[in-house]
């Protein structure tokens, strides 16, 4: 009688073991992969591995924008050319023409001038300038500018991008009301576009196309929309074309 107690025994817990064991299968099969613990910076040292921002000395390149109004129609076309020099501070031009006018946007270090025509165009201040030359190096640099002591980075994992599940990654700065968030795909870590919440709109940019130079990975053809606050598309605000990139590093 006490063997067969123990032989019962020994077949419950076989019959248990076998039973977790199978549930626990089941459980792996069923719940998703777990995401890689990243934090924001962790996440954009992996964007970063191939290049490095800082060794760039020189850059050029052109700039085609065109953007539209909410009826469809062009209210601005622009051709620029854009040359940056970092080898001694800041050093950057960018250069278009408006009808029979040419522009100069100039800085040199600390000075900061704008030229109409050759001369010193008055009607710009300090601070629009600024904001201009800085918003175009800043953009043409995503992602390698966001490392930097004044932005605060947020990895938020998978979400999805346009129909497709993306990392992103979201960045606040200082000083600032915008949040920038970025898509990135799970393989690849292909950069698929940005999103922009700024206190009077939300703006959606599309990477239609990239190209690399010298190790970096940057835009060709950029689409940007006006959305909702869930990224529902209102309009096509802009469309962008870059060109003729040629990078030096040290």
């Amino acid at each position: 009688m006490a063997e067969n107690n123990k032989s019962d025994l020994l077949t419950y817990i076989i019959g248990i073991v076998i039973v977790g064991f199978i549930l626990f299968k089941v459980i792996a099969f069923i719940l998703p992969d777990r995401e890689p613990e990243y934090t924001g910076n962790d996440f954009l040292a992996q964007l970063m591995k191939k290049a490095s921002w800082d060794s760039i000395t020189t850059m050029k390149y052109k700039k085609t924008c065109q953007l539209f109004i909410e009826d469809g129609s062009t209210e601005k076309h622009r051709n620029e050319t854009h040359l940056y020099n970092f080898e001694k501070g800041a050093n950057r031009q960018i250069l278009w023409k408006e009808d029979s006018t040419t522009y100069k946007l100039q800085q040199t270090k600390a000075f900061l001038v704008q030229y109409k025509n050759n001369i010193i165009d008055s009607t710009t201040s300090k601070p629009q300038l600024q904001s201009t030359i800085e918003a175009a190096t800043f953009v043409i640099g995503l992602p390698y500018t966001l490392d930097s002591p004044k932005s605060t980075l947020e990895y938020k994992g998978l979400t999805n991008f346009q129909n497709e599940e993306c990392h992103t990654l979201q960045v606040t700065f200082e000083n600032s009301w915008d949040t920038w968030t970025l898509y990135y795909t799970p393989e690849t870590l292909d950069w698929k576009g940005y999103w922009v919440q700024t206190p009077d709109h939300y703006s959606l940019v599309i990477n239609d196309e990239m190209t690399t130079v010298n190790g970096y990975t940057l835009p060709r053809k950029r689409t940007s929309y006006r959305t909702d606050s869930i990224q529902n598309i209102t309009y096509k605000r802009a469309s962008y074309l870059y060109e003729d990139y040629v990078i030096e590093t040290n």
